[in-house]
Protein backbone atom coordinates (compact mmCIF):
# COMPACT_ATOMS: atom_id res chain seq x y z
CA UNK A 1 0.00 0.00 0.00
CA UNK A 2 2.97 2.75 0.58
CA UNK A 3 5.97 1.04 -0.17
CA UNK A 4 8.20 1.22 -3.47
CA UNK A 5 8.65 -1.23 -6.39
CA UNK A 6 12.27 -0.45 -7.26
CA UNK A 7 14.53 -1.35 -3.73
CA UNK A 8 16.95 1.53 -5.19
CA UNK A 9 14.20 3.46 -4.54
CA UNK A 10 13.64 2.68 -0.86
CA UNK A 11 16.93 4.76 -0.28
CA UNK A 12 15.72 8.17 -1.76
CA UNK A 13 13.49 10.84 0.67
CA UNK A 14 9.90 10.20 -0.08
CA UNK A 15 6.10 11.83 0.91
CA UNK A 16 3.20 9.36 1.42
CA UNK A 17 -0.14 9.98 1.59
CA UNK A 18 -2.57 7.15 2.53
CA UNK A 19 -6.50 6.97 3.32
CA UNK A 20 -7.95 4.42 4.53
CA UNK A 21 -11.29 3.38 4.01
CA UNK A 22 -13.75 1.42 6.08
CA UNK A 23 -15.12 -1.96 3.49
CA UNK A 24 -18.32 -0.74 3.59
CA UNK A 25 -17.91 2.07 1.73
CA UNK A 26 -15.73 0.58 -1.06
CA UNK A 27 -18.27 -2.06 -1.35
CA UNK A 28 -21.21 0.13 -1.41
CA UNK A 29 -19.10 1.64 -4.44
CA UNK A 30 -18.54 -1.06 -6.36
CA UNK A 31 -22.37 -1.86 -5.98
CA UNK A 32 -22.92 1.14 -7.65
CA UNK A 33 -20.31 0.72 -10.70
CA UNK A 34 -21.85 -2.49 -11.21
CA UNK A 35 -25.57 -1.58 -10.98
CA UNK A 36 -26.21 -3.99 -8.66
CA UNK A 37 -25.03 -5.31 -5.18
CA UNK A 38 -21.75 -6.97 -4.94
CA UNK A 39 -19.16 -8.97 -3.31
CA UNK A 40 -16.36 -7.39 -2.29
CA UNK A 41 -14.78 -6.88 -5.21
CA UNK A 42 -11.84 -8.62 -6.02
CA UNK A 43 -8.29 -7.04 -7.75
CA UNK A 44 -6.13 -8.96 -9.47
CA UNK A 45 -2.91 -7.40 -7.73
CA UNK A 46 -2.59 -5.93 -4.44
CA UNK A 47 -0.68 -3.17 -6.32
CA UNK A 48 -2.43 -0.90 -8.88
CA UNK A 49 -0.12 1.30 -10.61
CA UNK A 50 -2.18 3.91 -12.57
CA UNK A 51 -1.16 7.12 -12.85
CA UNK A 52 -4.35 8.78 -13.76
CA UNK A 53 -6.04 7.05 -10.52
CA UNK A 54 -3.13 8.45 -8.56
CA UNK A 55 -4.25 11.81 -9.85
CA UNK A 56 -7.34 11.53 -8.55
CA UNK A 57 -5.60 10.51 -5.29
CA UNK A 58 -4.35 13.21 -4.83
CA UNK A 59 -6.38 15.52 -6.07
CA UNK A 60 -8.60 14.48 -3.38
CA UNK A 61 -5.95 15.14 -0.55
CA UNK A 62 -5.31 18.51 -2.26
CA UNK A 63 -9.09 19.38 -1.72
CA UNK A 64 -9.27 17.95 1.76
CA UNK A 65 -6.42 19.90 2.85
CA UNK A 66 -7.34 23.36 1.17
CA UNK A 67 -10.57 25.32 0.70
CA UNK A 68 -12.56 22.97 -1.14
CA UNK A 69 -16.26 22.76 -0.82
CA UNK A 70 -18.43 19.42 0.78
CA UNK A 71 -19.53 18.96 -2.80
CA UNK A 72 -16.18 18.67 -4.29
CA UNK A 73 -14.76 16.40 -2.13
CA UNK A 74 -17.55 14.33 -2.00
CA UNK A 75 -17.29 14.30 -5.89
CA UNK A 76 -13.23 13.44 -5.82
CA UNK A 77 -13.79 10.63 -2.75
CA UNK A 78 -16.40 8.89 -5.28
CA UNK A 79 -14.26 9.06 -8.31
CA UNK A 80 -11.08 7.57 -6.28
CA UNK A 81 -13.50 4.54 -5.23
CA UNK A 82 -15.34 3.78 -7.83
CA UNK A 83 -12.34 4.50 -10.38
CA UNK A 84 -10.35 0.97 -8.69
CA UNK A 85 -13.14 -0.68 -9.47
CA UNK A 86 -14.12 0.20 -12.68
CA UNK A 87 -10.33 -0.21 -14.24
CA UNK A 88 -9.32 -2.96 -12.06
CA UNK A 89 -11.56 -5.06 -10.12
CA UNK A 90 -13.13 -8.08 -11.53
CA UNK A 91 -17.01 -6.35 -10.99
CA UNK A 92 -17.72 -5.11 -13.97
CA UNK A 93 -20.27 -2.46 -14.58
CA UNK A 94 -23.18 -3.08 -16.69
CA UNK A 95 -22.33 -1.88 -20.42
CA UNK A 96 -25.54 0.56 -19.95
CA UNK A 97 -25.42 3.88 -20.38
CA UNK A 98 -27.01 5.34 -17.24
CA UNK A 99 -30.71 6.49 -18.28
CA UNK A 100 -30.74 10.38 -19.24
CA UNK A 101 -32.76 12.26 -15.81
CA UNK A 102 -33.19 15.45 -17.52
CA UNK A 103 -35.40 16.55 -14.78
CA UNK A 104 -32.97 15.51 -11.81
CA UNK A 105 -30.15 17.29 -13.59
CA UNK A 106 -32.36 20.05 -13.99
CA UNK A 107 -33.37 20.36 -10.19
CA UNK A 108 -29.88 20.28 -9.00
CA UNK A 109 -28.75 22.55 -11.56
CA UNK A 110 -30.90 25.05 -10.14
CA UNK A 111 -30.42 24.30 -6.71
CA UNK A 112 -26.94 25.18 -7.49
CA UNK A 113 -27.59 28.12 -8.90
CA UNK A 114 -30.08 29.28 -6.67
CA UNK A 115 -28.10 28.44 -3.69
CA UNK A 116 -24.50 29.15 -5.39
CA UNK A 117 -23.09 30.07 -1.56
CA UNK A 118 -24.48 26.58 0.69
CA UNK A 119 -21.97 24.44 1.22
CA UNK A 120 -24.09 21.36 -0.14
CA UNK A 121 -22.38 18.00 -0.43
CA UNK A 122 -23.02 15.66 -3.25
CA UNK A 123 -25.13 12.83 -0.14
CA UNK A 124 -27.76 15.73 0.09
CA UNK A 125 -27.93 16.67 -4.15
CA UNK A 126 -28.45 12.91 -4.28
CA UNK A 127 -31.53 13.02 -1.83
CA UNK A 128 -33.66 15.90 -3.07
CA UNK A 129 -32.50 14.14 -7.16
CA UNK A 130 -33.87 11.02 -5.82
CA UNK A 131 -30.76 9.28 -6.88
CA UNK A 132 -27.45 7.54 -5.41
CA UNK A 133 -25.05 9.84 -5.60
CA UNK A 134 -22.42 7.60 -8.22
CA UNK A 135 -25.39 8.25 -10.18
CA UNK A 136 -25.82 11.93 -10.06
CA UNK A 137 -22.61 12.70 -10.27
CA UNK A 138 -22.43 10.35 -13.57
CA UNK A 139 -25.66 11.67 -15.24
CA UNK A 140 -24.73 14.83 -14.05
CA UNK A 141 -21.37 15.02 -15.72
CA UNK A 142 -22.24 13.40 -18.60
CA UNK A 143 -25.23 16.20 -19.25
CA UNK A 144 -23.63 19.11 -18.02
CA UNK A 145 -20.12 17.99 -19.64
CA UNK A 146 -18.86 19.16 -15.87
CA UNK A 147 -18.94 17.54 -12.77
CA UNK A 148 -21.09 19.04 -10.30
CA UNK A 149 -19.13 21.02 -8.01
CA UNK A 150 -17.66 22.66 -11.14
Amino acid sequence: MHSVRDPEDRRKPANYRLMYVKPDLLRNAASEVAGRDTSDPFFASPVILDGELGGRFLNLHVSLAGSASELEWGSRLLSVLTQPVLRHADTRPSSELPAREPRAVNLVREYLHDDYAENVSLEELARRANLSPYHLNRIFSREVRLPPHR
